[in-house]
């Protein structure tokens, strides 16, 4: 029996009640609006392009010459390199920007250092502030000495710990690590069409569900996911193991509309070699290494414990035009998932953020605005 999936798209979940109309939010928007979520550190290499936030619970580190959107560590320290530039940073610990290099404003519960001809919003730190030579920043507010020149205020020795919170809550980890596990579970809960070999060279494979435990793909391999002229085909592979891409491999949807996606459910790492450009929404049970590969695509987002290293990340826009998202900020639509199986779920008009009034029986994924996945499964004896 042949089965394809449709009309798919990337948002937040939400799990159905069985007993009653309501739904309570499963994966919502903690996981909308970002690149990648990391259980441990995050790395992002030199000269990358991340397009949406990305967070951590320990430390973020970017490159020479990175351009990122908004950094957040819940406990570790952030630093940027020389040269880049990212968005606001929040630090668990210290912050610091590099030589040349620019950010939005700063908030970290400890020292905070705007290295030389550095560029920076307005800073609130709870101890030190170093201002490097030839800095430039708003106004900066510490709760310890300010040293060096280019502020466009400076207020030494006063209390930033109710600034500082106030931001940390617009993005709570740990409820994000919680969404990616919940979010596991629900796709390890769908019924497989098809089963993965443990080795692969250059492949085709169709939309629907895959199952496996570990894979490897040699190196230089082309991996294409055929949608069969399907305008939103889902493909979600769902392996008990890690995935192994060589280096040079390259993922790419191909015969398929501007709702096509690709979901990757892995119970051990992913490993990228050097060149991978990797398609697809990842959540990883392991860490990622991928320090000299890039997101083409998609999203990371690896549970507790679990670390990234990567370089340029492409979540939204993913063919430069508004038309195909690629991650999970997608439009509008459900599915259900009952037994197992995956069909189609027409949504009432939701107004409430997070309770969705629809009734159903047994677990439904959908979104009130932004979601996680939608669509349907056709399926064809």
């Amino acid at each position: 029996m042949n089965s394809k999936l449709s009309k798919l798209f990337l948002g937040s979940i939400l799990l159905s009640i069985s007993t009653g109309p309501a739904a309570i939010l499963l994966l919502g928007p903690d996981l909308i609006g970002y690149s990648a979520v990391s259980g441990a550190a995050l790395n992002i290499s030199a000269e990358a392009l991340v397009t949406n936030d990305v967070a951590a619970f320990a430390f973020i580190g970017t490159g020479a010459g990175s351009n990122t959107a908004n950094l957040s560590s819940s406990t570790g320290a952030v630093s940027t390199g020389a040269l880049g530039s990212a968005g606001n940073i929040y630090a668990g610990a210290a912050a610091g920007v590099g030589a040349g290099a620019s950010s939005g404003d700063i908030y970290s519960y400890a020292a905070v250092t705007l290295a030389a001809s550095g560029l920076a919003g307005n800073i609130y730190s709870a101890a030190a502030v170093t201002l490097g030579a030839l800095s430039i920043s708003q106004d900066v507010y510490a709760a310890a000495a300010i040293t060096g020149d280019g502020a466009n205020s400076k207020t030494a020795f006063i209390s930033t710990a109710s600034d500082i919170s106030l931001y940390k809550d617009t993005f709570d980890v740990d409820a994000a690590l919680e969404q990616i596990v919940s979010a596991q579970e629900v796709l390890s809960s769908l019924d497989s069409d098809f089963e993965l070999d443990v080795g692969y060279g250059s492949a085709i494979f169709e939309a629907g569900v895959w199952e496996g435990t570990a894979v490897t793909v040699a190196a230089n391999a082309i991996i294409q996911f055929d949608g069969k002229g399907e305008e939103n085909p889902i493909w979600v592979f769902n392996l008990d193991a890690a995935l192994v891409l060589g280096a040079g491999t390259k993922l790419e949807i191909v015969n398929a509309g501007a709702g096509a996606s690709v979901i990757w459910n892995l119970g051990g790492a992913l490993s990228l070699g050097a060149g991978t450009s990797f398609v697809g929404v990842a959540f990883v049970t392991g860490a990622v290494t991928g320090a000299t590969s890039d997101v083409s695509c998609g999203n990371l987002f690896t549970n507790t414990t679990a670390a990234i290293g990567i370089g340029t990340m492409i979540s939204t826009n993913c063919l430069g035009t508004d038309t195909w998202t690629g991650s999970v900020n997608g439009l509008a639509a459900g599915i259900d998932i009952t037994n197992g199986v995956i069909s189609n779920k027409s949504l009432a008009v939701v107004t409430d953020p997070v309770l969705v009034s629809e009734p159903s029986t047994g677990l439904m994924i959908s979104s009130f605005a932004l979601m996680f996945f939608a669509g349907r499964l056709k399926r064809q004896s």
